[in-house]
């Protein structure tokens, strides 16, 4: 079971020219998604994710996990089933830090389709969980 201490549900809804989006932020974190694109096959890819800490309160984290899935329940955060998983992309650092990042995010998988939703979670040097949900 996931302790969510942070829930946002947010909407990401990405332009054409648009190429940065903030995917979550609270008092501990903003999560960044940047080089986004349209992919050929529909859906987005994102060079990066990046995960920083503010200087205060300075928070470290340990890792962090981004889900894409398509939603059938209705309710914020991943859940299977019901909802069907796209595609999991995950970072972690051996020392806690301000800092993570995730590479080579795609929205799509030929396999699963085209998510419409996702859930970030991060957790800290504490083993806390800071939760982000929101639809693609």
């Amino acid at each position: 079971m996931i302790s969510l201490k942070h829930l946002a549900v947010l909407t990401l809804s990405i332009g054409a020219c648009e190429s940065t989006h903030i995917m979550g932020k609270s008092d501990h974190l903003t999560a960044t998604a940047s080089g986004i694109e349209t992919s050929a096959g529909g859906g987005f890819t994102v060079k990066k994710l990046s995960v920083v800490a503010p200087a205060q309160p300075r928070v470290l984290f340990t890792s962090a996990q981004l889900t894409i899935y398509r939603e059938h329940d209705g309710q914020p955060g991943f859940t299977s089933p019901p909802d069907q998983l796209v595609s999991q992309h995950q970072a972690s650092s051996p020392l806690p830090s301000t800092h993570l990042t995730i590479s080579a995010i795609t929205t799509s998988t030929q396999a699963n389709g085209i998510g419409n939703t996702f859930e970030l979670i991060v957790v800290d040097e504490n083993g806390d969980n800071h939760t982000f949900s929101g639809t693609i």
